[in-house]
């Protein structure tokens, strides 16, 4: 492994430069840069620089043996100086003795102290006109106020824009649970009337009509479960429910949730339990619908069936049409009721069933 060598310092030349030679030298250029006085007895270092031998002494060898101007370790030239006794430029110093021999004088019989001598004046350094730093503190205050309120205008419009997209959020969900519910309800009162089995509800008569939502309601219904090729058209609105006939004798009155049902007495309407409608909603929604399908039904099969025997008579054809009508309303009115009873005991299974509506869905 190459060693590395050592840069060897060289003793500065005593013979004396063209500077030392000269006689214009100043005070600045003989004095000490560690005592700030005239140079006695100047140690030239092999960095060129100049400083007394009391202060070489005193600081250079018995401190850190480098220079105090540039930090250029000088120790193994200080110690071959020191034996060789070629610290002390000999030359400098008979120049200096010539150029400045009053000062030397002085400095050597201790008359002038370092505190006396004559150093370089600095004057005070001017860092900045007067009212420019209050210039400048103002210019960055108004522009962190700047910062300040442009960055609280876009929080204020980050935030309007979060409130106006929840609040429309919000509203939209509401809107969508509204629909769900009243597709549920709707949905439920078919499964409570005509059982869970899609075929069941697919092959009933009166299934297009209860799946049909009135026209006060909003287009979510219980007829989107369908395909749209299967959706039956709207039926006729309706404005009234022709009055029931009084009913004979034997007929049996009851109130139930502020509904007049009448029907004879009927045997397959024993033993039947007759519970309130649970929700005003379900009761309208069920009732208004199975009796304006009932009634539209039988309209439909009142035009569509042949005609009886004729009758001799018009006004004997007429009093059978009237009695058959009669019959037929009865006879209808007595069905919705039945169906209607039937949903009521149905009603207080829909709250505890839980329906997935996305397998029931009617095909």
């Amino acid at each position: 492994m190459p060693t590395r060598r050592k840069r060897r310092l060289s003793s500065p030349d005593n013979s004396g430069s063209s500077s030392s030679s000269d006689d214009s030298l100043s005070v600045s250029d003989v004095t000490c840069p560690v005592c700030l006085s005239l140079v006695v007895e100047p140690v030239t270092m092999p960095c060129s620089h100049e400083v007394c031998y009391a202060c070489f002494s005193s600081t250079v060898l018995i401190a850190n043996k480098e220079c105090p101007m540039c930090r250029t370790r000088i120790a193994s030239w200080a110690r071959r100086a020191a034996r060789e006794g070629t610290l002390i430029n000999r030359k400098r110093w008979e120049l200096i003795k010539r150029l400045f021999p009053g000062q030397v004088q002085r400095r050597l019989s201790g008359e002038e102290s370092r505190a006396g001598t004559p150093q370089l004046s600095v004057g005070p350094r001017l860092l900045s006109a007067p009212g420019e730093i209050r210039q400048e503190w103002e210019e960055q205050r108004r522009r962190a106020e700047a910062e300040w309120k442009e960055e609280r205008e876009r929080e204020a419009q980050a935030g309007g824009a979060l409130a106006q997209r929840l609040a429309s959020e919000e509203e939209r969900l509401l809107q969508e649970k509204r629909r769900q519910e009243r597709r549920d309800q709707r949905l439920a009162c078919l499964w409570g009337v005509f059982g869970d089995t899609p075929a069941v509800l697919a092959a009933a008569p009166l299934v297009g009509a209860l799946l049909t939502p009135p026209e006060d309601d909003d287009n979510d219904s219980a007829s989107s479960f369908l395909p749209p090729e299967e959706r039956p058209p709207p039926p006729p609105r309706m404005l009234a429910l022709p009055a029931p006939p009084t009913p004979p004798e034997g007929e049996e009155v009851e109130e139930r949730g502020g509904h007049d049902l009448r029907s004879r007495t009927d045997p397959t309407l024993e033993g039947m339990q007759l519970t309130p409608v649970r929700g005003a909603l379900v009761a309208r929604l069920c009732s208004r619908s199975v009796q304006t399908a009932l009634l539209q039904t039988r309209e439909q099969e009142a035009q569509t069936s042949e005609p009886g025997d004729n009758r001799d008579g018009e006004e004997a054809d007429e009093d059978v049409d009237e009695s058959m009508r009669d019959a037929q309303l009865e006879e209808d009115l007595r069905l919705a009721r039945r169906i209607q009873r039937a949903l009521n005991r149905r009603s207080d299974e829909v709250a505890e069933r839980v329906y997935e509506l996305r397998s029931r869905t009617a095909h």
